[in-house]
């Protein structure tokens, strides 16, 4: 017998029909939204292995074009000296997106891997940095005077920005609202509850970021160790799911974590998520250990309630798959290397590390020329391993859907741009080298 297909004919008023044609215009969107981006499974280390799958580099035309670019945008905006990369107005032009058509296509592939759902990460290579001026020296207007300049510490903060913005807008990552984060040892004592791990030497567990995205862009490496590693969040949870349902569950209630004095308007000094969340067919992982160890440290029981033993073995078993070999990609950042992450389906960690102590410490560009040291590139005369860290927030309908409950962190999630931190009465900046 064939099939049949019977449809029902129902009166639907003007009102009614219109309100009914948005539904299904949101449900078909949701359809598209879910069907095109939703995967639960993630990838194992030998699954991205080959760096061909995430590994983008620049060629000198891309950074030639960078640099006018950069270089033209400096000029509009009345240059990018320290004193004025703190200026609201500079501040403002310099998260928007920077206008390279021969990058755009290297752009559209990064944000593709980044925000697709499964692999979430991408590296590009040979991002010109301190010292950078191309060997042609000729501007394309036929000028050479722009291109007789190097990049220094502003010109590079300007071209990140502007090609980071490809991805999203840029929100603040410290109570101090600064847009660009200096990850470097501070000399800062990484057992004391409050220090942000970033700013010591200190190895750095798997973790996330406040953000949709990271992006980390290296000046110098370290001297020994300080080595980046990823996993797929999304492979620990469906490992955690066939070996040990009964921790997911675990994973799945709120854990209490300390916003370490980084507090926004009328929120309090510590705020309670899970650890794995399930919302319109996607599964993303909020982890920080440390900050949830913070918390427990820096305040009593009658507060913040103590973990219990199975919440201890849920968050021990959920780092020992995280650290094995089956689920860790390990890459060491070089000069010019810029790592986009996407928190919501990746862990990063960072190995501790050694800083140099010599002349023989490189730094810069490699096409850096020996004259290229003044007051704004500061940075080149530091040993000490630097990068540069931007937190960024896709545009709405590149966004990964959230719960409500990341608001306790993200602040709303319908806010453009969304996430990072945000304390009262503090204005977005671009802090010096």
């Amino acid at each position: 017998m064939a099939a049949c297909s019977l449809r029902l004919s129902v009166p639907v008023l003007p009102a009614a029909r219109a309100s009914l044609m948005r539904q299904r215009q949101r449900q078909r969107q949701a359809y598209m939204h879910t069907t095109t981006t939703t995967c639960t499974t993630g990838w194992l280390a030998g699954d991205v292995s080959d760096p061909s799958a995430w590994l983008h580099v620049l060629t000198e035309d891309d950074r030639e074009e960078l640099y006018h670019a950069t270089m033209k945008r400096a000029a509009a905006v009345g240059g990018v000296g320290v004193d004025h990369l703190n200026r609201p107005s500079v501040c403002a032009q310099l998260r928007e997106p920077l206008a390279c058509a021969g990058l755009e296509a290297v752009a559209c592939r990064v944000r593709k891997q980044v925000l697709d759902g499964n692999q979430g990460f991408a590296v590009v290579r040979n991002f010109p940095t301190v010292g950078y001026r191309p060997a042609t020296a000729t501007a394309p207007s036929g000028r050479a005077t722009e291109a007789d300049e190097s990049f220094t510490y502003g010109h590079v903060v300007s071209a990140y920005l502007g090609v980071a913005a490809h991805l999203g807008m840029s929100v603040p990552q410290n109570r101090h609202g600064h847009l660009v984060g200096h990850v470097r040892d501070e000399r800062l004592d990484p057992k004391d509850p409050t220090t942000r791990i970033y700013q010591t030497a200190a190895r750095q567990r798997f973790h996330v970021d406040s953000c949709d995205v990271v992006g980390l862009l290296c000046l110098r490496p370290a001297r020994r160790g300080g080595e980046s590693s990823l996993v797929s969040s999304l492979a620990l949870v469906a490992r955690l799911r066939e070996t040990h349902p009964e921790l997911l569950q675990v994973l799945e209630q709120p854990f209490v974590y300390d916003r370490k004095g980084e507090v926004p308007p009328g929120c309090g000094p510590h705020y309670t998520i899970p650890i794995v969340h399930h919302h319109r067919g996607f599964t993303s992982v909020y982890f920080a250990r440390d900050f949830i160890e913070a918390a427990q440290a820096r305040f009593p029981a009658t507060e913040v309630p103590r973990l219990t033993s199975l919440q201890v073995k849920a968050l021990d078993t959920l780092e020992r798959l995280a650290e094995s070999d089956e689920f860790r990609l390990t890459m060491t950042l070089q000069p010019g290397d810029v790592q986009f992450v996407h928190n919501h389906v990746l862990l990063h960690a960072r190995e501790a590390y050694e800083d140099g102590g010599g002349d023989n410490d490189s730094s810069g560009d490699s096409n850096a020329s020996s004259s290229t040291v003044g007051s704004d590139r500061g940075v080149e005369t530091d040993s000490r391993r630097h990068l540069l860290r931007l937190w960024l927030s896709p545009a709405p309908q590149d966004q990964r859907p959230l719960p409500a409950v990341f608001e306790k962190r993200y602040g709303p999630l319908d806010a453009r741009p969304r996430g990072g931190i945000r304390v009262d009465g503090v204005i977005p900046s671009i802090p010096g080298p």
